[in-house]
């Protein structure tokens, strides 16, 4: 499973570790990093954010890129929710199907392979 708040808490500490480190990241940067660090499973939110950013860089922040993919997110874990049955579904059957049994006049015979 891909949470986003796993995701960005670790994305958030090794761009806080890169700075404490004495590095420097613009907003640019850290956007263009993000985009390319998350799961496919937000490949949607991801292309999309990217095609606006290389289109017009002003567009996209930080907070509007972190507010998408939080909405993808929870779009992504109601789908799952909803997905989920809770049960399980299972068939049992005791005797053998009637293609390997035969009918009343005998067994059946593959045309294809003769057996």
């Amino acid at each position: 499973e891909h949470s986003f708040a796993r995701i960005f808490t670790k994305f958030e500490g090794l761009v806080s570790d890169f700075k404490s480190a004495g590095g420097s990241m613009e907003e640019m940067e850290i956007i263009t990093a993000l985009l390319s660090s998350m799961p496919s499973c937000y490949q949607a939110v991801t292309r999309t954010v990217s095609i606006l950013f290389h289109a017009d860089p002003a567009e996209v922040s930080f907070d509007f890129l972190k507010n998408q993919l939080l909405s993808e997110d929870a779009r992504l874990s109601s789908e799952v929710k909803s997905d989920d049955t809770g049960g399980s579904t299972s068939f049992y059957g005791d005797k053998k199907s009637s293609s390997s049994r035969g009918n009343k006049f005998g067994k059946f015979k593959c045309y294809k392979c003769g057996q």
